[in-house]
C-alpha cells in the first residue's frame, strides 16, 4: 500500500524569495512604495489602509509598525489578522 502524499504547503515569503532569485526580480522598489504609501496612516495610529487594490493591514511589535496582510476588495480582517471572505 503506498503512503498518502504529504500536505505540502509554500510560505508566501519562500515564494517570494524564489521569485526574487530565480527571476531576478527585484522587489525592493515595491516595498519602498508600499511604505511611502502606508506612512501617513501609520502615523495617523490607522489599523489599515486603503489603496485602489485592496487594503493593507498593521500590526504593531513595540515601536515598530509592520504592514502584516493584504485583503483583496470584499475581503474582511479576522482576529489572526488573516483575511477571510466577506
Amino acid at each position: 500500500m503506498k503512503k498518502p502524499l504529504p500536505n505540502i504547503r509554500l510560505s508566501d515569503h519562500a515564494l517570494m524569495r524564489f521569485i526574487e532569485r530565480k527571476y531576478g526580480i527585484d522587489l525592493d522598489p515595491v516595498r519602498r512604495e508600499l511604505i511611502a504609501l502606508a506612512q501617513d496612516p501609520a502615523v495617523a495610529g490607522a489599523a489599515n489602509f486603503k489603496t485602489e487594490h485592496g487594503t493593507f493591514c498593521f500590526r504593531r511589535d513595540g515601536n515598530v509598525i509592520i504592514i502584516s496582510t493584504f485583503l483583496e476588495p470584499g475581503m474582511k480582517s479576522n482576529k489572526s489578522g488573516r483575511g477571510k471572505a466577506a
